[in-house]
């Protein structure tokens, strides 16, 4: 089934957090409001000051969950357009590798490893030559879909698979009610998958993307077990590009020592990581504080 009938590509932020922030204001307005019959002076006063400053993070938090969503200037479409520009793919034809700019807005990017010199050769030997098809690109984890309609939009001859996994803040069927509401029902498939363990051959993909798949997964907690499944899906040659909390130690423990080891035994032919990707000047100061999309990476490459 389809989802509302209209386009709704939410937002990173779920509106659970709105709500139980406003239920909190609520509260403390009404605890205010009677605290003068309650209580003395000075604790009507202290009461009162919690709720002006929980009321101004609540408003602070609605904006900024407005902020990152797919609206116009909406910064989930501008981290998706960011992701898809490290994927090294023709964006006006879609069917082949480019070389990476070297002035890469990434300036903090870090090489895993040295061996890259064959990796745009082999890309190029495996490439289609056919002009007429266009690489199939697999967006994983992918919401409500709205990196999928942007991965269609900047390369217009790909195919387009939305990996699908249970999300409280999302449904498949809205998924495909955005794809059909941007005129791209007929090259964004949507399929509902577990995104620990897909449904796909190996290197199947000639490219694969995620921008937060792997956090917004509840289900499965080894992070790492979805980056490698990830790359399994990519041809050899394929791109990949991948945005993630990956700095959280926590989560993804010594990512750059991490992301050596995986290069040997993959054996993937060009891995860079940058991260700090919040600190960038298309993210606005008002998303930067270290609750919201602290620890932000991008891994990237050819595999």
């Amino acid at each position: 089934m389809y989802g509302s009938g209209k386009k709704d590509y939410k937002s990173f932020m779920p509106a659970s957090t709105i709500r139980i922030l406003d239920l909190i204001t609520i509260c403390l307005i009404v605890l205010t409001l009677a605290s003068s019959s309650w209580f003395n002076a000075h604790v009507t006063v202290v009461i009162g000051v919690v709720m002006i400053c929980v009321l101004i993070f609540s408003l602070y938090m609605q904006s900024a969950r407005n902020r990152m969503g797919a609206g116009e200037n909406g910064l989930m479409k501008e981290l998706a357009d960011f992701t898809l520009s490290k994927l090294p793919l023709d964006p006006v034809g879609g069917d082949g590798p480019e070389t990476r700019n070297s002035d890469s807005d990434a300036s903090d990017t870090e090489s895993v490893g040295a061996d890259t010199g064959d990796a745009s050769d082999e890309t190029e030997e495996e490439s289609s030559d056919d002009d007429d098809v266009g690489p199939l690109i697999i967006d994983i984890g992918c919401f409500t879909a709205c990196t999928s309609a942007r991965a269609a939009l900047r390369f217009p001859k790909a195919e387009i698979v939305g990996a699908y996994s249970s999300d409280k803040e999302s449904s498949i069927g809205q998924c495909r009610t955005n794809m059909v509401s941007e005129g791209l029902g007929e090259r964004v498939v949507i399929e509902e998958q577990n995104i620990a363990s897909m449904d796909y051959a190996d290197g199947i993909f000639d490219a694969a993307l995620t921008c937060y798949g792997f956090h917004r997964d509840r289900e499965n907690k080894d992070k790492r077990a979805l980056l490698e499944e990830s790359l399994r899906v990519v041809r050899k040659g394929g791109a990949f590009a991948f945005t993630d909390f990956f700095s959280n130690e926590r989560t993804y423990g010594d990512i750059v020592g991490y992301l050596g080891e995986l290069k040997e035994r993959m054996d993937i032919a060009e891995l860079h990581y940058a991260p700090n990707i919040e600190r960038m000047d298309f993210v606005p100061a008002l998303l930067r504080a270290p609750w919201l999309l602290m620890d932000t990476g991008i891994i990237f490459g050819i595999r």
